[in-house]
């Protein structure tokens, strides 16, 4: 099985979502899931890790951190949840070496 990464970003942020659906060299499949009142709120990204991907999520997750939006990664059971961006690419360093 491939390493894959979750990432979760709020239902309502275009932005990233286009940019995941407009990068054909990173590979995502896009999962909603239903909250109690049938409400979305939230799409979970699960994305195939290689070294073109971890870039782009790099990118992605500090830009983010910078804007101040919703965004969480799960690798390996673990929740990485409100980092800073300069944290970002150390914990993306460490995910790329486990892989090696």
């Amino acid at each position: 099985m491939k390493n894959v990464i979750p990432i979760q970003i709020q239902k309502d942020d275009a932005n990233t979502l286009d940019k995941f659906e407009s990068k054909k060299d990173v590979d995502s499949v896009k999962l909603e899931t239903s909250s109690f009142d049938g409400q979305s709120e939230i799409i979970t990204l699960i994305v195939t890790l290689t070294p073109i991907a971890l870039t782009f999520l790099g990118k992605v997750i500090t830009e983010q951190i910078k804007a101040k939006k919703y965004v969480k990664v799960i690798y390996k059971g673990v929740q990485i949840q409100g980092v800073n961006e300069k944290n970002v690419a150390k914990i993306l360093k460490e995910i790329t070496s486990e892989g090696e």
